[in-house]
C-alpha cells in the first residue's frame, strides 16, 4: 500500500468493523496487531485449513442477520395523485427520499416522484424499520445509500434533491458522518 501501512489502515477502520484479522509475512507486526485489538492474526504462508480455522473462531460470536438483499426487495403500493390516484408499486430500494407536503408525502424515487395522501409520520412507521432510512430534517426521510455528497449541513441526494440538516437532527447527523468517514492516521 503506497500511502499508508496496514497498521495505519487498521487504526482508521477499526471503529467501523466488528472483526479484524491481520495477515502478514512479518512476525514483528504481531504486537502492533494486538495494540489495535485485532481479533485474529495469520502469518504467511498459511494453509486454507489455518485460514478457515481463524475465520471460524473469529466469527463464532457474531450473530448473523439475514442478508440485506431480501428486505430491500420489498415494495408497497400507494395511490399516486399525479396519476389520477392509480395504485403504483414503490420498491424500498428505489426510494431516494420522502418529503412531507402538508397532508401528502412526495416519494422521490430513482425513476419518478409519487405524491400520495399520507403523513410523514405514517410512512416513517414503515420505512424506519429498514436501516437505510433515516431522518435528518423535519420534512424529509432519506435513504442513506442515495446520499451523493455532504457540504457542511447541506445534503445532496443522487437525484439532485438537496436539503439542510435540521437543528434537532444535528447530533445524529454528525454521528452518521463520523461512522462513515474514512480517516487517515
Amino acid at each position: 500500500m503506497p500511502q499508508m501501512t496496514g497498521i495505519q489502515l487498521s487504526k482508521s477502520i477499526r471503529s467501523k468493523t466488528q472483526k479484524l484479522i491481520f495477515t502478514t509475512s512479518y512476525t514483528q507486526y504481531g504486537y502492533e496487531a494486538f495494540e489495535v485489538e485485532a481479533d485474529g492474526y495469520l502469518l504467511k504462508p498459511f494453509t486454507l485449513q489455518k485460514f478457515m480455522a481463524t475465520v471460524t473462531k473469529t466469527l463464532a460470536d457474531l450473530k448473523f442477520l439475514p442478508p440485506a438483499g431480501p428486505e430491500m426487495e420489498e415494495y408497497f403500493f400507494v395511490k399516486n395523485k399525479h396519476e389520477q390516484h392509480r395504485l403504483v408499486k414503490v420498491w424500498h430500494r428505489d426510494i431516494v427520499a420522502v418529503e412531507s407536503q402538508q397532508n401528502y408525502v412526495l416519494l422521490h424515487t430513482v425513476q419518478k416522484k409519487v405524491l400520495t395522501y399520507m403523513s410523514l409520520r405514517e410512512i416513517a412507521r414503515t420505512l424506519t424499520k429498514y436501516p437505510d432510512f433515516v431522518q435528518f430534517q423535519r420534512s424529509f426521510i432519506i435513504a442513506k445509500s442515495h446520499i451523493e455528497s455532504i457540504t457542511g449541513n447541506s445534503v445532496r441526494m443522487d437525484n439532485g434533491l438537496e436539503f439542510t440538516v435540521g437543528d434537532l437532527y444535528r447530533n445524529s447527523f454528525q454521528q452518521f458522518i463520523q461512522n462513515k468517514l474514512l480517516k487517515t492516521c
